[in-house]
C-alpha cells in the first residue's frame, strides 16, 4: 500500500545517524529501476499515525528523488510492538550496523524498558535478545546505565559560588 511520507511518525528509527552514502546510493539504484522490499510500518488501527519500523535509508532515498509516497507493509499493533520490530530490524538484512548503532538501540529499548518488559527489569539476556546484540555488550551497558541512574550526588549549594566556576 502506498502511504505518504511526510505522514510518518520517525521517533522508532534505531540507528545513530542515517548513512548518507547508502541513502545516495539507494536514490541512484532507484532512478535506475531498482526495486527495493516495501518499508514496514506499525499503526495501531486505521486512523492512528503510522510508525516506520524499517526502511528508514529506503524512505531517505525516496525522498532524495522527489518522491513523497513509499510502498509500505502496515503491521497493526501498539508501540510496544513497532519499537521490538524496530529493534530487531537490520540485524539480519541491509545496511549493516555499527557499533554506535547497537549502543542507540540498547538506549531505546532501556528508555522503553518499562512497557517492552511489563515494568520488570531486564536481565542482559533479554535485553541482547531484544536488540540482537551481544550479551557482553549489553551487559556493559547494563552496568553502565544502573551507575549513571544510582547517581544522585549532587553539588552541595554552598560549594557552588562564582569563584568555583572560574
Amino acid at each position: 500500500m502506498k502511504i505518504e511520507i511526510s505522514k510518518l511518525n520517525l521517533e522508532l528509527q534505531t540507528r545513530a545517524k542515517n548513512n548518507e552514502a547508502a541513502i545516495k546510493e539507494y536514490a541512484e539504484l532507484m532512478k535506475d529501476g531498482a526495486t527495493f522490499p516495501n518499508v514496514k510500518v506499525f499503526r495501531e488501527n486505521k486512523n492512528a499515525t503510522p510508525y516506520l519500523v524499517d526502511g528508514f535509508h529506503r524512505t531517505a532515498a525516496t525522498v532524495l528523488n522527489g518522491g513523497d509516497t513509499i510502498e509500505a507493509d502496515i503491521i497493526y499493533g501498539d508501540r510496544a510492538a513497532a519499537l521490538t520490530y524496530a529493534l530487531k530490524a537490520n540485524a539480519d538484512h541491509g545496511l549493516r550496523r555499527t557499533n554506535a548503532d547497537k549502543r542507540h538501540a540498547l538506549e531505546m529499548a532501556w528508555k522503553d524498558r518499562e512497557i517492552l518488559f511489563n515494568g520488570e527489569m531486564p536481565s542482559s539476556r533479554q535485553l541482547a535478545s531484544l536488540c540482537c546484540v551481544s550479551n557482553f555488550l549489553t551487559h556493559d551497558f547494563i552496568k553502565e546505565m544502573r551507575v549513571l541512574e544510582s547517581n544522585t550526588t549532587r553539588p552541595d549549594a554552598t560549594t557552588c559560588t562564582e569563584d568555583h566556576l572560574e
